[in-house]
């Protein structure tokens, strides 16, 4: 990509809790897959933002389940995909609008999630912004999964931006270290269903995607 005169070139969107609030279908795909145990919206609220492999274990280790970490992991994947078709599901407010804002500066956008592809490109389908970005990246094509910075290395990469004039959009406390260990500016949005606490690495929080300022493209919050 040719140089500008912008600071930041390319806007990394985070999917579950930033482009779509999909914390509903985890918690309700979950509860159904784990009943008749329970399954508390606390104990989700636990694993808001962590890897599939982190949630697997978890889930092994709190309900003693006896399948192996691949058979659950593919039960927990079948169960939220069955889900989300059984949910209605729309694009964060404000989401559509930044999306056509940042296409009309210049800008390259992508999505970089700790969720599975066939997930990413589901959820980015039911909310019709697939076609609004250049690519998606996962948890499934680098070494680590957030915090480790390695998906937004690669995503950047991809983009071929380098890290500092990137900025990701992320709500989760390991979504935001990720970005911010890249190298990212990092802007964490607060809304949803639930909202992380304010992060200390963000480097701006809103309370939703209608806030974004774009004078950040030019002068980047520090």
């Amino acid at each position: 990509m040719a140089p500008t005169s912008r600071a930041i070139d390319a806007v990394i969107f985070d999917l579950d809790g930033v482009l779509a609030d999909t914390e509903i279908v985890w918690f309700e795909a979950i509860r159904a897959m784990l009943a008749p145990a329970p399954f508390t919206w606390e104990q989700n609220e636990h694993l808001v933002g962590s890897s599939s492999a982190f949630t697997t274990e978890w889930i092994r280790t709190t309900y003693g389940r006896p399948e192996s970490p691949d058979v659950l992991a593919h039960m927990i994947s079948e169960a939220v995909n069955e889900m989300i078709e059984s949910i209605d599901l729309a694009a964060m407010e404000g989401a559509a609008d930044l999306i056509e804002g940042l296409h009309g500066r210049g800008l390259l956008v992508a999505v970089a999630s700790q969720s599975s592809p066939r997930w990413v490109e589901r959820t980015l389908t039911r909310i019709g912004l697939l076609p609004a970005f250049e690519f998606f990246v996962t948890a499934s094509e680098v070494a680590r999964p957030k915090p480790a910075p390695d998906i937004y290395l690669h995503a950047a990469e991809r983009i071929g931006v380098a890290p500092e004039r990137c900025l990701a959009i992320e709500d989760s406390a390991h979504g935001v270290e990720a970005a911010h260990a890249a190298g990212f500016t990092a802007v964490q949005v607060r809304h949803g269903v639930a909202p992380a606490p304010p992060q200390a690495r963000a480097h701006a929080i809103i309370e939703g995607l209608h806030a974004f300022d774009f004078g950040w493209l030019e002068r980047p919050p520090r």
